[in-house]
């Protein structure tokens, strides 16, 4: 479930205006490392929480991408187990590490929730779920999302009963109704590691406003080399933080 690189990626200080490294403490006393690309003339950041494999530098063209195209900030955070961090991968652990990530941009840097977008990728949509039902985010992107990880695991494992051996399972598909803000899913037709019937399972038991941003011929990942997700993740966050005058209260799972 988890393919951690331990290696510590470079900061690409050449290819993004002002990102830095930060340190988080998390509730457990594990210090982990984060990326800061701050927001320029006041748009939005993105609280991002990454996939199963690599670690932060194989995502820093999204963030670069997302500056140069709308001037969009980024906290990206490294969980516990990858780029160098203590300790090791489990779900209750990575949902530590988001809130460390999600009290670190709204209470120290001081990103209003108004200007705050939780965004995950394929298992960080489990990451970036939970945390949809603790903070205040004007709204949750989900890239590549699935209903649970037992539902992939069968599809992959269909001759055992792989539902039954998982410890980590991730249930958005039992979390999303209680997501009380914008939500917008975008899910590739091609992906053949979370097919989109997954996603849209998410999406359908979703409560509104949502959209749904199907790529045609997208993969599992490579859905940032469609020029219409990038614009699809701006046109979301601008309507969303220029129409949206009140939050939703703070929910629970």
């Amino acid at each position: 479930m988890y393919s951690p690189s331990t290696d510590v990626p470079t900061l690409p200080v050449n290819a993004i205006d002002g990102i830095r490294a930060i340190t988080l403490t998390t509730e457990d006393n594990l210090n982990l490392l984060a990326w800061y690309i701050p927001p320029q003339d006041n748009k939005p950041v993105l609280a991002f929480f990454h996939g199963n494999a690599g670690h932060l530098g194989y995502r820093a063209g999204k963030a670069q991408t997302l500056q140069r195209a709308a001037g969009t900030g980024m906290f990206m955070l490294s969980y516990r187990g990858y780029a160098g961090n203590p300790g090791k991968p489990t779900e209750q652990g990575l949902y530590k590490d988001g809130r460390a990530a999600m009290r670190f941009l709204q209470n120290t840097l001081g990103i209003p929730p108004e200007k705050t977008f939780i965004y995950g990728e394929s298992i960080g949509t489990g990451v970036a779920v939970q945390m949809a039902t603790e903070f205040k985010a004007a709204g949750l992107i989900l890239e590549a999302p699935f209903t649970g990880t037992a539902a992939v695991a069968k599809n992959i494992y269909f001759m055992i009963p792989i539902d039954l051996l998982l410890k980590d399972r991730y249930d958005n598909i039992k979390k999303i109704g209680n997501v009380n803000m914008p939500l917008l899913v975008i899910h590739g037709t091609d992906d053949n590691i979370v097919p989109q019937a997954e996603g849209a399972g998410l999406y359908n038991a979703a409560p509104q406003p949502k959209a749904f941003a199907s790529i045609d011929g997208g993969g599992h990942n490579n859905l940032w080399d469609f020029t219409q997700t990038p614009a699809v993740i701006t046109a979301f966050t601008e309507e969303n933080t220029t129409t949206q005058n009140n939050l939703p209260e703070k929910t629970t799972e």
